[in-house]
């Protein structure tokens, strides 16, 4: 079994072209250890085994209980599990720091005490083109932050340091990053970027999700993001692009779930890595790539820990013609039936997957509904 490791991702998505087809009846192996996947039919062999990477959609809180102005700064480790480790500042010639907050320079957003509550922060974005080298999380009261998301808005009407409460969907904004309380800062290879919002309407919206399941009184927050912006063009735009499915109907007992997406490529595609998301009855995620030749390749079969969610390094090329089947499996333990929803008591199963050029494998850029509203053809 590969060793595992808490990690940080980020997630974006452009405009591409897919197709999706019925998953086979069963999606997972038997075994807990898997042998090697069969080598890649390109020029460059991935590992023969994924390993854990900077990934991890929502790492676990701290054991400590740090107070509001308890921040997470701390660097990648300084090893090969990573993409890349969050950039050199004489790299970010557009540095960006974006925290939640009261409405006032400095101010601290006073976290309401509900179960879950999304705030929704607007930062008005650089007016030149920019991209992104990295992303670096701001933790500030782990107890309440469940995880963060950063979208970006293109001809917004929002205000300059605004925020309001919403509800996780964003229709006409790109999500770029996401991370969680233990979310280590995380860099994209040398030479891949990702496209940030520029113009004079352009914004950033930063949204948290929290969860005072303890209602800790006066719980205030100034978690956020740091951005390593460029100007300099880079050769190769990258997204996290959204597979798996957000049709989810659990009875009690072991479910399976997932989506074949066949995109539509006239050039190869370059997966980086891979990051499962599902919730507290989530059991094991796995990605297969079906070659057009028949043969698969494993990119990760792996179980799943709601408490310790990592991301793989899986670097592979997909071809024209190949197909990628990402699933999930569940164990519903609660004597009733559970379907997708946002709650931490609902499911989901998103296999967010870097890889470019950007929006090769999905259109959205949507949290939550991208089945519904048709935006993603790599979920069903």
């Amino acid at each position: 079994m590969n060793p595992r490791c808490l990690v940080q991702c980020f997630i974006g998505s452009f405009i591409g072209l897919a197709g999706c087809v019925d998953t086979p009846k069963s999606l997972f192996s038997d075994v807990e250890a898997l042998s090697d996947p069969p080598a890649s039919p390109t020029p460059s062999d991935p590992p023969a085994d994924p390993t854990p990477s900077g990934g991890g959609l929502m790492d676990p809180p701290s054991t400590a209980t740090p107070g509001p102005e308890a921040e997470n700064r701390a660097e990648p480790p300084g090893d090969d599990r990573f993409v890349a480790p969050f950039p050199d500042e004489s790299e970010c010639e557009v540095p960006l720091e974006l925290l939640a907050n009261d409405g006032g320079e400095g101010s601290a957003f006073a976290v309401p005490l509900e179960d879950d509550h999304y705030e929704c922060f607007y930062f008005r974005a650089p007016t030149e083109p920019t991209l992104s080298l990295g992303f670096s999380p701001i933790i500030g009261d782990s107890r309440v932050v469940h995880h963060g998301l950063l979208y970006a808005a293109n001809d917004a009407g929002f205000s300059d340091g605004a925020h309001e409460d919403c509800t996780g969907s964003h229709p006409d904004a790109t999500l770029l990053a996401a991370w969680a309380p233990s979310g280590l800062p995380y860099g994209l290879p040398p030479g891949v970027g990702l496209q940030l919002p520029s113009g004079e309407d352009a914004f950033f919206i930063l949204e948290i999700h929290y969860t005072n399941l303890a209602r800790h009184q006066g719980a205030e927050d100034r978690s956020g993001v740091r951005v390593c912006g460029t100007r300099e063009p880079q050769p190769n735009i990258a997204a996290v692009h959204w597979l798996g499915t957000e049709d989810i109907s659990l009875p009690p007992g072991t479910s399976e779930a997932g989506t074949t997406c066949a995109p539509d490529l006239d050039e190869p595609v370059n997966i980086l890595s891979v990051t499962p998301h599902l919730h507290q009855l989530g059991a094991r995620s796995r990605m297969v790539i079906n070659r057009g030749d028949g043969s698969e390749q494993v990119l990760f079969d792996e179980p799943f820990d709601f408490n310790a969610q990592v991301g793989y390094d899986t670097p592979a090329v997909l071809l024209p013609g190949d197909s990628i089947t990402a699933s999930c499996r569940w164990n519903n333990t609660t004597g009733g039936p559970t379907s997708f929803g946002e709650g931490t008591e609902d499911e989901m199963c998103y296999l967010f997957t870097l890889a470019y050029p950007a929006g090769a494998l999905d259109t959205g850029g949507n949290f939550f509904g991208l089945r519904r509203s048709g935006e993603n053809k790599c979920m069903n």
